[in-house]
């Protein structure tokens, strides 16, 4: 497993690239960056981990494109963030009918 961000987006990407029935230009640089929505420079700066931090909406869409989770991509394994979303009903007093959604995230510590 690849320790970072950087290290695996680029080699998912890679991993395509051997693996892929499609032209191995269909997983360049460029090619992923226009299907994701964004410029080669910013994915070869992700790729390089000189990006530390890349958009939401970045990761979400390199997940969907590489057909893994964002947990992946952000912790290198599907596990080890536990979501819990609950519901929690106002009383009558406050808002009637009002729900509160809290997603609570188990911590990681490494």
């Amino acid at each position: 497993m690849n320790g970072n961000i950087a290290g695996r987006v680029k080699a998912m990407r890679k991993e395509k690239i051997m693996e892929s029935k499609q032209e191995k230009s269909y997983w360049s640089l460029q090619s992923v960056a226009e299907r994701i929505g964004t410029k080669a420079q910013v994915l070869s700066l992700i790729e390089t981990g000189k990006t530390k931090k890349p958009s939401a909406v970045i990761l979400h869409n390199l997940a969907k494109e590489f057909g893994t989770s964002y947990e992946y991509l952000l912790f290198g394994k599907e596990d080890e963030v536990d979501v819990i979303s609950l519901e929690i009903p106002i009383s009558r007093s406050m808002l009637s009918g009002s729900v509160i959604k809290v997603n609570l995230k188990k911590t990681i510590n490494a």
